[in-house]
């Protein structure tokens, strides 16, 4: 398997039952078409993996006290259908807990770099040729085909809106 091919463990137990592993691709982030455009990333094949490049703004400190609300969907019927409910809860929090080495990561290969566990200054970050290994992303959702997670943060009166795109295999 290779890094940027997600091997996702779907940990969750609903119901009693336990949704399989699949696999994440990740294909496109961008900012939210009604907010400021904060993320100017590219990205494109590199073998199995994916290589990006980019820079993304932050207009405000994110730390212990950020929340974040995350709304899933699934590529049916040619759109864009909600999956569930929103997710909401402490950006750090799911960092650690579902992306901790893809944090670590991002926080080495960010110009300047990020030197704390959970806390990202606001400012203009710098992405070259960033090739990230995905193997241990834990997302918590079942099934397969293209998907979209659109993750929102505020504080005070600016919006920090991202969309990822890829697809779970």
């Amino acid at each position: 398997m290779s890094p940027t091919t997600v091997a996702v463990l779907l940990l969750f137990s609903i119901n009693n039952i336990v949704y399989s592993a699949a696999k994440f691709v990740p294909e496109s982030i961008t900012s939210c078409e009604e907010g400021e455009q904060y993320v100017n990333m590219n990205s494109k094949p590199v073998g199995e993996d994916r290589e990006w490049t980019g820079d993304a703004t932050i207009p405000f400190e994110i730390d212990q006290t950020t929340e974040f609300a995350m709304d899933f969907y699934w590529w049916k019927n040619d759109k864009w259908e909600q999956n569930g409910k929103t997710t909401k809860g402490k950006v750090c929090f799911y960092f650690e807990r579902f992306a901790g080495h893809l944090w670590s990561q991002i926080k080495q290969a960010a110009q300047p770099k990020l030197l704390e566990d959970c806390h990202v200054p606001s400012g203009k970050y710098e992405f070259d040729k960033f090739v990230p290994d995905l193997s241990d992303l834990i997302i918590p959702v079942g099934g397969k085909g293209r998907a979209s997670a659109t993750f929102t943060m505020k504080k005070g009166e600016k919006t920090l809106c991202v969309i990822i795109t890829g697809d779970f295999e």
